[in-house]
């Protein structure tokens, strides 16, 4: 009698995955080899951070009095072009109400100008421009 093939031998014994490839659109077809990527189909994937709604973050003064320094916000939601967020910016009086913006809603802001709210928030004392008062 045929002698059973590899592929008829694995898909006897379970170990069809070991020697073929499943297509996930349409797991009716299997190919024998690793298929290659469509030209023109290949996916870009940003490795930005992704943030939530309602997370705390901080976000870098880009002009006026405190430019360079960060500031406590809150993730209000994705921007309206890919890569930014609407964020709030906390009440604050530092950096002159971060000129104004402090207690209100910003649309917008690119990704790399924030960051997570992390560490920094465990220096002793308040600091300002001038220096940390270690408390």
């Amino acid at each position: 009698g045929d002698t059973p093939g590899p592929l008829t031998q694995a898909a006897e014994q379970g170990n069809l995955n070991n020697v073929a490839y499943v297509d996930p659109s349409d797991p009716s077809v299997l190919y024998l080899s690793q298929p290659a990527a469509a030209p023109g189909t290949h996916e870009r994937t940003d490795f930005e951070l992704a943030y939530e709604a309602g997370e705390l973050a901080e976000v870098v003064i880009l002009e006026g009095v405190g430019t360079g320094n960060w500031v406590k916000c809150q993730i209000l939601g994705p921007g309206s072009t890919p890569g930014t967020w609407n964020i709030h910016i906390e009440p604050t009086t530092d950096y002159n109400s971060v000129d104004g913006f402090a207690d209100k809603d910003v649309p917008d802001i690119k990704a790399e100008h924030l960051r997570k709210r992390g560490r920094s928030d465990e220096r002793p004392g308040s600091c300002t421009v001038q220096g940390c008062m270690i408390s």
